[in-house]
């Protein structure tokens, strides 16, 4: 990624900078530091984003490189994938001791800017409370489904590996979800990505075939979520 600083795929509003980084806390993604131009790198995650501090806190590194690593380059390149979308910034790493511990931890300015290719017109949202249901094809049994993110225009869920049997580009009728406001979604699904890892599939897909109503009630209820994480930025505790 020789040319990171003129790529001109970046996110640069810092309040989408900082739902970026939460989203990468939250869902645990796993993140590679590396010097540019480097393809080694160090295996860490995001275990804090403070706003207040304008810090970013990574984990311990479990390497006998990471002192030489880092004394090496002033810059260090953190990648990751965040719903299946590379993405990739640059960070100014300084070791800090956690308190009564001999743990060591790396801290850094929030970046400025984020290379993520976002394919998709409507970011998706983190959400752990939605199950989506569906036939299954050969026996009419439902299949459940546990959501991990949604916009208005499409989602992504995980089920156990023995419970598939979706493949990329598949039409998933008849899919139903119930969202908190009181409204169930009947809709069609297009599955776009399948991803194993494990005993676990995750997939990713869109929307079609919604009605005016569903659109609204959908609409409605990732505005309620777009104000909670605004609300949950604006007040750190309420984290806790």
């Amino acid at each position: 990624m020789s040319n990171f600083n003129e790529n001109p795929k970046f996110v640069t509003h810092p309040d989408k900078i900082t739902s970026i980084l939460c989203a990468i806390q939250i869902q645990n993604c796993l993140c590679t530091l590396s010097q540019l131009g480097q393809k080694k790198g160090l295996l860490t995650s995001i275990i804090e984003v403070n706003i207040e501090q304008n810090l970013l806190i990574l984990d311990e590194i479990n390497s006998a490189d990471i002192s030489t690593f880092l004394q090496s380059a002033h810059k260090i390149k953190l990648s990751t994938y965040l719903n299946g979308v590379h993405l990739a910034f640059l960070l100014t790493l300084t070791e800090i001791k956690k308190l009564g511990t001999d743990s060591l931890y790396y801290s850094s300015p929030l970046p400025d800017r984020i290379y993520y290719p976002q394919r998709r017109s409507s970011p998706r949202l983190v959400t752990d409370t939605l199950t989506i249901t569906w036939p299954a094809a050969k026996n009419k049994f439902l299949v459940h489904g546990e959501v991990i993110d949604i916009s208005r225009g499409g989602m992504s869920f995980r089920l156990a590996a023995e419970e598939n049997s979706v493949q990329a580009g598949d039409t998933l009728k008849n899919c139903h979800l119930n969202l908190p406001i009181g409204y169930e979604m009947v809709f069609t699904l297009v599955i776009r990505s399948i991803k194993t890892e494990r005993n676990t599939v995750y997939i990713g897909g869109y929307f079609v075939n919604l009605s005016p109503q569903g659109k609204n009630k959908l609409d409605f209820y990732i505005a309620a979520l777009e104000r909670e994480i605004i609300r949950k930025r604006k007040n750190p505790d309420l984290n806790l």
